[in-house]
């Protein structure tokens, strides 16, 4: 709702660029409602620039975590149950593939986005590092100075998320995403040393 009522506005307002940020799980089978609402809103954006020439840029972005996230992000969940319980409880086998983007190299995209060749576009903001979970659950207790407890266990959350990627094919599918390309930075914050900054984080500003 809030997507069509700027949309609405940008018809009225002779703007430069409406500037979207979506998901990857516009993609994928998974992702509930948070999906469906990426899909529609990436629906009226194409539909408003059909009919209105309302110019876009639409980002897709994957697994976002760094310094400064809070409950709901799942590293900083990751790192949180770590300290408060000793023990970290992962919905799902362990054996999902993730590829995690530190929110600093994703704010560099702001920085070139405004260029026009990013117009009427869909942009793929991820990683560039595969991590099993179960490598990044060892990783996160191999960094801190005490035993970390690990459990993988399926519940009804895991339905909701993909295992090794989100790309699926649907039969039938009413709603088919453009594909786009994806934005490869010169360099990248390396995933361990963006989990020992998270932890760095994490204990200096006391949030156990």
């Amino acid at each position: 709702m809030g997507n069509s009522t700027i949309l609405e506005v940008c018809k009225k307002k002779n703007i430069a660029r409406y500037i979207y940020a979506s998901s990857l799980y516009v993609f994928s089978k998974y992702g509930g409602f948070y999906k469906a609402t990426k899909q529609s809103c990436e629906l009226l954006i194409q539909e408003y620039n059909k009919n209105y020439k309302i110019p876009f840029t639409i980002i897709r972005f994957g697994s976002l975590y760094g310094p400064g996230a809070g409950r709901g992000n799942a590293i900083y969940d990751l790192i949180s149950m770590a300290y408060k319980n000793r023990s970290i409880n992962y919905w799902g086998q362990g054996n999902e593939i993730r590829q995690y983007i530190h929110a600093r190299d994703a704010a560099k995209i702001c920085e070139q986005i405004f260029d026009k060749t990013f117009e009427n576009n869909y942009t793929l903001l991820s990683g560039h590092e595969d991590i099993r979970i179960s490598d990044l659950l060892e990783t996160i207790s191999e960094m801190l100075s005490f035993k970390i407890r690990i459990r993988c266990k399926l519940n009804k959350r895991s339905i909701h998320h993909y295992k090794n990627t989100p790309y699926n094919i649907v039969e039938n599918q009413n709603f088919v995403p453009q594909l786009g390309e994806k934005f490869v930075f010169k360099s990248y914050t390396d995933l361990r040393q963006g989990l020992f900054e998270c932890i760095h984080y994490f204990i200096n500003h006391d949030l156990r």
